[in-house]
């Protein structure tokens, strides 16, 4: 299985969504609903920016660009969709599911 990050920028009315997370909110479930989830591991599980998913599938990128654009057609709004294969990560300042920060990057 090769992992993959794709982003996603709602664009247009995307209005507040139904509930208080927003239309990112309900755009995290369709895109879960796809393969898709919006945390990484390292130490720690830790959310990743708003917009911003990882998956592990065993199809081409192109294959997963079409998944994420289905997603982001589920929720009922428009969007820019990037999508590309990845082998490690590293990151700054992401929260965790805990609520605390990493201060230095942490690598996967």
């Amino acid at each position: 299985m090769a992992q993959y990050l794709a982003r996603v920028e709602l664009i247009g009315d995307i209005g507040f969504g139904e509930d208080a997370g927003g239309p990112y909110s309900y755009l995290d479930e369709c895109m879960a609903s796809e393969g898709f989830a919006n945390t990484v591991t390292g130490k720690k599980a830790r959310q990743l920016p708003v917009g911003t998913y990882v998956g592990e599938f065993t199809v081409p990128t192109h294959e997963v660009a079409v998944k994420a654009i289905r997603g982001v057609k589920r929720s009922g709004k428009e969007g820019r969709v990037f999508v590309a294969s990845m082998l490690d990560w590293a990151a700054k300042n992401l929260i965790s599911l805990d609520g605390s920060t990493t201060e230095n990057a942490e690598l996967a």
